[in-house]
C-alpha cells in the first residue's frame, strides 16, 4: 500500500450543527417509539422513544432526547417503528 495516495476523509465541525439536530431542536422530526424483536424465552426488552437521526442499510442510529445519547441499533432487531400522529402523506382534508 505505499504506492496509494493518502486521501484525508471529510471531517465534521463540532460548531456546526447538523441538519437532523436542527431539524429535532426545531420540533420539526417527529418523536419516535422503537419497539425490538423477542427471541425465545428472553424477557421484553423495553421500547425506546426517541428519534431517529440517520441509517444505513444495516443500522439505525437513534437519539434519545431524556439521557442525551445516540444507539446505534442493528435494523434487524427493530420489530416495529411507530411515529405516533405523524402521517408521511397525510390525506387533505374532505371538502366541506
Amino acid at each position: 500500500m505505499a504506492n496509494c495516495p493518502s486521501r484525508s476523509l471529510p471531517t465534521i465541525s463540532s460548531d456546526e450543527p447538523s441538519y437532523e439536530s436542527q431539524a429535532i431542536r426545531a420540533g420539526e422530526e417527529p418523536r419516535t417509539r422503537l419497539e425490538f424483536q423477542q427471541h425465545g424465552d428472553a424477557p421484553d426488552s423495553l421500547p425506546a422513544e426517541g428519534y431517529v437521526v440517520a441509517t444505513t442499510g444495516r443500522y439505525m442510529f437513534f437519539y434519545e432526547a431524556e439521557t442525551g445519547e445516540v444507539r446505534v441499533i442493528p435494523i434487524g432487531a427493530v420489530r416495529q417503528i411507530l411515529t405516533p400522529g405523524h402521517r408521511a402523506n397525510p390525506k387533505p382534508a374532505p371538502p366541506a
